[in-house]
């Protein structure tokens, strides 16, 4: 009757009262294994009047085996996979059977030779993070408990175990600050990355001398760096990438860390300069200051640090760091990655720079630069980035650079750089990006980028290129950003049929014909300032991105003008200045110093012959000034 009236009551009730009875018997099965070993060690006394060592040293592990700190390690290890949703969340590695496996067999668990649990990896364990049962096990080197659906704080008992060397908790949801209860172990291996720890690193943190390895990526700490951190002299990796709360300097105690091989703290809110001890810990490879708030010069002590392949000291402006590139750093021949970007960094490449062979990615974009590109980079075999962009570098792109096979991305815009882009540079077969706008090359685009089939960015607008529009781009099927203006390129605009093609610029050039149909489902399109009439497609009739077109010697943003000075000028006298900027177009001369299709001269004088008026003059004046303004 009960069982009909309340089945889940009932049930429950049944498999509570089974896990009772299956606890009972192990304890009573552990109980009589005790008595056994127990009465061995009396009847081997009674006997002999003494014990074998050796055999006194096998009876009693056999007793810390059965019972540690009074309660059985699999009865530990069985309350925390319950109290964690182990059955439901710890997923299929873990089944319910998991309990009942012998214990050095579970998926998860390593033991020492005599049977004691040495390690604890568990599944993705859910709810709050249980007190009172973990710490129970005083023989754990090692817990992993990486599950996003843990939470709560970390238990002080956790550090009950005197023997902990190794805690990760990465991943976890669990919060609070840094229990002070961790310095009582010897922690030699500490993660807590992408949790939500919070707070302040505190005083005490530093006394915990075994530490190695400390890992913070993504918590939610704050605050200086203690100075007690700096007594931390086995420290060979620190992670605290992305916490974005760290604020303060680092010391020159930053030099009494000479085991360190890994330093990373990039987008924090540090300042200052960077110490120049730094140059003393000789055992660094990777060093990453980068987007941070420091400033001052580049140290030339880092030119010790031989075995560096990592240096990334990018900032962010205002005013980031400043002086010159160390010649000292030539010495660096293992970088394989080297970022300074977002400074006043000034002066030019130093010829010692000339051994990077290791090179993967050079990085020095968005900084004051100058001087000539080095030709010797071409000789960089392993180069995949060139980042240079945003200095003022002059001179020519070196030839020598398109022996640069595994090179994916060239960054050379916005730089003063002069004569035409290499051929050589078509060559590269496992290019992406290759952006050299906003420079003062000439020349035409050479019909050998369309074998480039590897490339998804190609820009070079903002120079002074002439001749046409390479039709061989369009076999260019992974192009997703095409940008050609402003330039001097003439010719029709090529109807390009790339599915990848989401970005189209070829303002301010002297491209004529019609605009392909094909470019309106564009979601970027810019064709203004051309020479694209009469015959539109329909869609441009709304779109913007059509207007501002030369038609027949007059542009439409030349009409806009001379509609805006109306209420200045008679309605003939605006005719006559249009038709006069109409006449300079039709003779076919253009400015030897701009882009636009004829001069000043040309219209004012070609009109004053006709007999305009000086109202007329100054309209066309005005007109003309807008038209070599854009």
């Amino acid at each position: 009757m009960v069982a009909a009236c309340c089945p889940d009551s009932w049930m429950w009730g049944m498999s509570s009262a089974s896990s009772f009875l299956q606890s009972r018997q192990r304890k009573n099965e552990r109980t009589k294994e005790r008595a056994i070993i127990i009465s061995i060690m009396h009847y081997s006394i009674n006997k002999h009047h003494h014990m074998n060592p050796f055999l006194l040293l096998i009876l009693v592990s056999s007793l810390l085996i059965t019972s540690i700190h009074g309660q059985p390690q699999e009865d530990v290890l069985n309350s925390f996979y319950d109290a964690t949703d182990g059955s439901n969340s710890w997923g299929r590695d873990y089944p319910p059977s998991w309990k009942t496996t012998p214990l050095c067999s579970r998926r998860g668990v390593v033991c020492s030779p005599d049977g004691h649990v040495t390690s604890l990896t568990t599944g993705d364990a859910k709810g709050e993070f249980p007190r009172g049962i973990l710490g129970l096990l005083s023989t754990p080197e090692s817990l992993t408990i990486t599950s996003p659906t843990l939470n709560g704080t970390i238990p002080d008992d956790l550090f009950d175990n005197a023997n902990l060397m190794y805690l990760d908790l990465h991943f976890s949801s669990i919060s609070g600050t840094l229990p002070v209860a961790m310095s009582r172990v010897p922690l030699q291996y500490l993660h807590l990355g992408w949790t939500k720890v919070s707070g302040t690193i505190p005083d005490w943190f530093g006394s915990i001398s075994t530490l190695q390895h400390v890992d913070f990526q993504y918590a939610k700490l704050s605050g200086p760096i203690p100075t007690s951190f700096w007594n931390l002299v086995n420290l060979q990796y620190v992670n605290l990438y992305a916490v974005g709360g760290f604020t303060g300097t680092l010391p020159s105690l930053m030099g009494n860390l000479q085991s360190l091989r890994s330093w990373e703290c990039s987008f924090n809110n540090f300042e200052g300069t960077i110490p120049a001890e730094l140059g003393t810990i000789t055992t660094l490879r990777l060093l990453d200051l980068s987007i941070n708030r420091f400033s001052g010069p580049l140290p030339s002590s880092l030119g010790n640090c031989i075995n560096l392949t990592n240096l990334n000291l990018g900032q962010r402006k205002n005013p980031g760091l400043e002086g010159t590139l160390p010649e000292s750093w030539g010495n660096l021949i293992n970088l394989q990655l080297l970022s300074l970007s977002g400074g006043s960094l000034s002066g030019s490449i130093p010829s010692s720079w000339s051994s990077f062979f290791e090179m993967t990615r050079f990085d020095l974009f968005d900084n004051d630069l100058e001087g000539t590109l080095p030709d010797v980079i071409g000789s960089f075999s392993k180069l995949t980035g060139i980042l240079l962009n945003g200095n003022r570098f002059s001179g020519t792109i070196p030839a020598s650079w398109g022996n640069l096979r595994n090179l994916q991305y060239l960054y050379l815009e916005s730089n003063l750089l002069e004569g035409t882009i290499p051929d050589s540079l078509t060559t590269y077969r496992n290019i992406d990006q290759v952006t050299v706008g906003q420079n003062r090359l000439t020349g035409t685009l050479s019909p050998l980028w369309g074998d480039v089939a590897s490339m998804s960015i190609f820009s070079v607008g903002g120079n002074q290129l002439t001749g046409t529009i390479p039709l061989t781009f369009g076999n260019i099927t992974k192009l997703g950003q095409f940008i050609l203006g402003p330039n001097q390129l003439t010719g029709p605009l090529p109807a390009f049929n790339q599915t990848s093609l989401y970005y189209l610029d070829v303002r301010n050039n002297f491209l004529n014909g019609t605009i392909p149909a094909i470019y309106g489902p564009l979601s970027f399109k810019y064709f203004q300032f051309n020479r694209f009439c009469p015959d539109f497609p329909s869609w441009c009739e709304t779109d913007a991105s059509c207007n501002d077109q030369d038609c027949g010697g007059t542009t439409t943003s030349a009409y806009a003008v001379a509609t805006s000075t109306s209420a200045l000028f008679s309605t003939s006298t605006l005719s006559a200045a249009t038709t006069a900027v109409a006449a300079a177009a039709a003779t076919g001369r253009t400015s030897s110093t701009t882009q636009n299709p004829f001069t000043f001269s040309d219209a004012v004088s070609i009109y004053r012959h006709r007999g305009a008026s000086s109202p007329t003059i100054i309209v066309v004046i005005i007109i003309m000034s807008f038209l070599l303004s854009v």
